[in-house]
């Protein structure tokens, strides 16, 4: 069984306030930038714009971070996305907090420009931004790498360096050539954003549904059918029934030739002209069940690349350490990724922080003492997706240890063994967190391996000597 799908007058109808709001989001944005010429997406999944739709969002320079010159630098970052029509529009305030505050940094990671830190609330709205710029971003300038960091703060994602060499939003390499300025693709994922913050509200929910065939990217200018796997939402014999809408977002190098359900697989046909340049295409879809069935509504997405991946399983596994009050997460070495595309990551912590960073690479992170649930999401900007996440423990135990360098344990945490250093004549005893006694070291004794049916959790060291009595926390993983 299967349905040809159709644009009906009841289809208009019952959608005009969802057609009204994607046209005019289109016209607004693409009346702004005269030079889009690609319609390539890659807007940051899920953005749903900032808490409240507000029309401005307010930016703030660090005064003691920069100097006049590099502030003049920054405003013409923020007038770059102004004038390209962007929404929210961005407004410099001169007292923080602002919506979006840009402070310089030297404790990013090494290679990494720029790090953009966003918290969103329980709907998944953006409720502030800190943009942090290294000390030293050579090779690029400043105006680049705040532009960049800025596209992130209004929904843009990082852009694959090798198909779109112009763009300011790529998120590795060198410069895109312009110090900067907006690609005719930059231009094009924020027509993307705007929409897609647009379109979710109240009233217009929709999930994201990944086409599940072709196995691969599409190359731009070739014909595809797309598939999407319903799951068992309505049963065969409806299918005749059933209204089916389809149609591209915000993209006009994109077009829908056909659609129809078989299966319980939709199977969508697409042409892409030649311009189309690399990224994500978003489709709108919606499937009109005859009741009692209920209607769905989602966005239909797939890649399209000039140097389409083949399809490969590997993960992205990242041990973590503190150093002098940061925490480190270690994945780049770990990742068994076997291609040479280049991978684009984001972290998530407790659920509402996102970190994205120019450079990409390992992460450098200050958070407060206490545990944390981590997520790291990696993809090589097509089809290849990679997921690790774990809890892990932040002791703020280096800091501790400054406080008294007669009594140091290392590594903290630690996998196998630690080590202590302390004074002579001291005696040390080993406790978990309920209060019981594990064990006393020997005179003299500066390591201790935990016996294997121990479990990994927090324990304390009990330091008795010349020096008084002194507690410290570790961490045995």
């Amino acid at each position: 069984m299967k349905k040809l799908f159709t644009f009906t007058s009841n289809f208009l109808k019952s959608n005009i306030l969802f057609i009204g709001f994607l046209f005019i989001a289109s016209l607004y944005v693409f009346s702004q930038s005269p030079e889009i010429k690609r319609g390539d997406r890659d807007v940051i999944p899920g953005y749903s714009g900032w808490a409240g739709d507000p029309d401005t969002i307010t930016v703030n320079i660090d005064d003691s971070s920069f100097t006049d010159a590099e502030k003049d630098s920054i405003r013409v970052a923020i007038n770059r996305w102004n004038e390209a029509g962007c929404l929210p529009v961005l407004k410099e305030v001169d007292d923080p907090p602002a919506n979006i505050n840009i402070v310089e940094s030297d404790t990013l990671s090494d290679g990494v420009a720029g790090l953009y830190v966003w918290n969103e609330d329980g709907n998944g709205d953006v409720t502030s931004g800190t943009i942090y710029v290294n000390d030293d971003t050579s090779p690029l300038s400043l105006k680049e790498v705040v532009t960049h960091e800025l596209g992130h703060a209004l929904g843009l994602d990082d852009t694959d360096e090798a198909a779109n060499p112009s763009d300011v939003m790529k998120g590795t390499g060198p410069t895109n050539g312009s110090d900067g300025n907006l690609s005719a693709h930059d231009s094009t994922e924020l027509t993307a954003a705007v929409i897609s913050a647009l379109i979710t509200i109240p009233g217009f929910p929709f999930d994201w549904f990944w086409a599940i065939a072709p196995p691969m990217a599409i190359l731009p200018g070739e014909f595809t059918v797309l598939d999407f796997d319903l799951g068992t939402a309505f049963p065969p014999d409806v299918v005749e029934q059933t209204i089916i809408m389809v149609d591209p977002v915000g993209d006009p190098y994109l077009f829908v030739e056909t659609a129809y359900i078989e299966d319980n697989l939709l199977h969508v046909a697409v042409f892409s002209e030649k311009e189309h340049g690399s990224g994500k295409l978003y489709l709108n879809i919606e499937l009109d069940f005859p009741e009692p069935f209920e209607d769905m509504h989602f966005w239909g997405v797939h890649y399209i690349n000039m140097f389409p991946a083949e399809p490969v399983d590997f993960d992205c596994p990242f041990n973590f350490n503190e150093d002098d009050g940061l925490v480190h997460i270690n994945w780049v070495e770990s990742c068994t990724y076997p291609l040479e595309h280049p991978l684009r990551a984001e972290l998530v912590v407790d659920g509402t922080t996102h970190y994205a960073q120019r450079g990409g690479g390992d992460y450098t992170l200050t958070l407060e003492p206490g545990t944390h649930f981590v997520e790291l999401y990696v993809d090589d900007y097509q089809i290849n997706h990679a997921y690790y996440s774990q809890t892990i423990l932040v002791t703020g135990t280096n800091e501790i240890n400054n406080e008294n360098t007669d009594y140091v344990i290392y590594p903290n945490p630690f996998d196998a063994t630690c080590y202590f250093s302390y004074p002579e004549n001291t005696k040390v005893e080993i406790y978990d967190t309920s209060g019981n006694l594990l064990t006393i070291l020997q005179k003299g004794q500066k390591k201790w391996t935990p016996a294997p049916e121990m479990a990994a959790g927090v324990y304390f060291v009990r330091f008795t000597g010349p020096k008084g009595v002194r507690t410290m926390k570790i961490v045995y993983r």
